[in-house]
């Protein structure tokens, strides 16, 4: 379980929004809740995260869990509230290492998205580079 204040969390299938939490105060959910609270069942989704620093305990325990409540092909994460180069992982990100080992084995890629022109990113980009968005693909998603 974790804390969504005031955040965002968006779910997408076929370019349809699904259903949002949008600036609602919601004291103890996880994301299997909001999945079953939309009533999305097992579909392939997108999931844009923005939930105010606390994008790592989002995520992190979707991505061990097993077998996952829904294949989210594409999960797109403000990566600069979650890790910058100058100061490290974010004080609200204790899973940081946790997350990254997630989505490796989950078997997710991580992409920036600059331009009209997306990259492939290793993990020593990830860490040294100011990135502010990552795209993670899952391995059964279109190629971008």
């Amino acid at each position: 379980m974790y804390t969504l204040i005031k955040g965002v969390c968006t779910l997408i299938n076929d370019g349809e929004v699904f259903g949002s939490l949008e600036n609602k105060d919601v004291h103890q959910v996880s994301l299997e809740y909001l999945v079953k609270y939309l009533n999305i069942g097992n579909q392939p989704l997108i999931l844009n995260i923005n939930t105010q620093g606390l994008n790592c305990k989002v995520i992190t325990s979707y991505l061990w869990k097993k077998p996952k409540p829904t294949i989210f092909l594409y999960i797109f994460i403000r990566w600069d509230s979650v890790y910058t180069s100058k100061t490290g992982m974010s004080d609200d990100c204790d899973e940081f290492p946790q997350m990254l080992e997630g989505f490796r084995v989950s078997g997710y890629t991580p992409y920036t998205l600059k331009l009209n022109q997306t990259k492939t990113l290793t993990q020593q980009e990830l860490m040294e580079d100011d990135i502010k968005y990552v795209l993670w693909k899952a391995e059964s998603a279109k190629n971008l």
